[in-house]
């Protein structure tokens, strides 16, 4: 199995599951790819549904209807978001690493826990003015895995919102949707 990593393999724990190398960021999740090939799976990798809120600040280049638009690749952004501040909480020293080789460009991070996956853009409500701008109710639905739930939850939960916020806008950025800093507040968790 060694043979296919090449000369140069890197430092990284080399995982192999089922003959195929965990690259990357996929040691981190390694409690999602167990869970994908035990059967019967376990309680702790059971899925449940869950999601997050918060409120956007709508500019001419992110507004709801463009929002709609591209709603996937919106939910997919808050997802990727969601999974990084969760891979944060669980890897509190040495998660962000911006550049690294074999990293997706724009990425905040390749060490990627996956406690959610499945995003849906569940809602998009305008907010009464006044308000200092136009301002969204953004409701994003998900798929927590039982194990990873309580670290994605306290990742996102009211006391955790200030370093989720620019996460979250920073994440959006880099999937093309140009939302200003501090244009995110009110992060809670839903639904779980």
């Amino acid at each position: 199995m060694y043979e296919k990593l090449g000369p140069h393999p890197g430092t990284f724990p080399h995982i192999f599951v089922d003959g195929v190398h965990q690259w990357n960021n996929s040691w981190t999740a390694l409690t999602r790819t167990l869970c994908g090939h035990l059967s019967p799976a376990p309680p702790a990798c059971a899925v449940r549904a869950a999601g997050v809120t918060f409120h956007l600040a709508t500019n001419w280049n992110v507004s709801s209807a463009s929002i709609q638009r591209r709603a996937q690749p919106f939910a997919d952004a808050v997802l990727e978001a969601c999974n990084l501040a969760a891979s944060r909480r669980l890897f509190p020293w040495h998660w962000n690493t911006t550049g690294e080789a074999g990293q997706r460009p724009g990425a905040a991070s390749y060490v990627d826990v996956r406690a959610a996956s499945s995003a849906t853009l569940a809602s998009l409500t305008p907010l009464p003015m006044p308000t200092p701008m136009p301002t969204v109710a953004v409701v994003v639905g998900f798929e927590a895995l039982a194990a990873l739930e309580p670290p994605l939850l306290n990742a996102l939960s009211r006391a955790a919102q200030d370093a989720a916020a620019p996460l979250l806008a920073g994440t959006l950025r880099a999937h093309g949707f140009e939302v200003g800093d501090g244009s995110i507040s009110s992060i809670r968790t839903k639904g779980a």
